[in-house]
């Protein structure tokens, strides 16, 4: 049995040949060249400030880059029709505004805009993907509330419902645990874990925790100061030096005794005196 009853999968590919990427004048990254796995989950991790969300962006085609292409199943994603691409991908960014007085229902319906024609009605499909998505993001009690009178976590559980009810092959989250507590955040993730393993999906999230990011990513991509320093299995990449490099931090890294996936193991930073 799926997670979802019915879903317009197959595997779709996504990869980035020589991007720059910037605001205005300002650079941000540089000559970035990057694959995604498809049918797996990549998780993009490194410093605050290194360009995690803008690449994110960049393949979500919300952010054109300056040079370079960003290629969707064969084809430069900025080429595509939007309604191609949004049935393709689905993206939730770091946070979303709410519409006012919107009930959760309501919200999630708005993930199956890519799918409505113009002369097409709400479809038992349509019903279908919503229901379902409320279901594995268990939301489902607050159908009839608003959204903006949840907590910061409910109110991500469903905008997370949102991306799923588009029922896309490619899901692509910035942060997505933020507001979750650890539960919850656990909870997400063995969800992504599920959708790649039962329906193929590609996912890829930027993820700020080290340790969960190597205990569910099958392909990390580490950034810092705006280039991408090493992609791969978190077994091959994950080491002492690395974290020493990106981060900054002296470390250890001894197997997850859960899963045996490196474990990053803090040592005390050192900091100047403040007395």
């Amino acid at each position: 049995m799926t997670i979802f009853d019915s879903v317009t999968n197959g595997h779709s590919t996504l990869s980035a040949e020589n991007l720059t990427l910037g605001y205005g004048s300002k650079i941000i990254c540089e000559a970035l060249d990057v694959t995604i796995p498809s049918g797996q989950l990549t998780v993009i991790v490194g410093p605050n400030g290194c360009g995690k969300s803008t690449l994110l962006k960049s393949l979500c085609r919300l952010l054109k880059p300056k040079q370079g292409h960003v290629i969707l199943n064969g084809e430069q994603i900025q080429r595509m029709p939007s309604k191609e691409v949004a049935k393709m991908l689905g993206f939730l960014p770091q946070s979303s505004p709410t519409p006012d007085r919107v009930t959760v229902e309501e919200l999630i319906t708005r993930g199956r805009h890519a799918h409505q024609g113009l002369f097409s009605q709400w479809s038992i499909e349509d019903e279908r993907a919503v229901k379902q998505a409320m279901r594995v993001t268990r939301v489902e009690e607050f159908a009839e509330h608003s959204v903006d009178a949840l907590s910061g976590g409910q109110r991500q559980r469903v905008w997370i419902a949102m991306l799923l009810a588009q029922q896309t092959p490619i899901l692509m989250l910035d942060e997505p645990t933020t507001y979750l507590d650890i539960s919850h955040q656990l909870e997400l993730l063995e969800l992504f874990k599920k959708l790649k393993q039962q329906q193929g999906n590609t996912i890829v999230a930027v993820l700020h925790d080290l340790n969960q990011a190597c205990r569910y990513a099958d392909n990390l991509v580490v950034l810092s100061g705006g280039k991408i320093v090493a992609q791969g299995s978190p077994n091959e990449l994950m080491t002492e030096s690395l974290v020493k490099q990106v981060f900054g931090l002296d470390s250890l890294i001894i197997p997850d005794p859960v899963t045996s996936t490196p474990m990053i193991v803090p040592k005390a930073p050192l900091i100047p005196d403040v007395v």
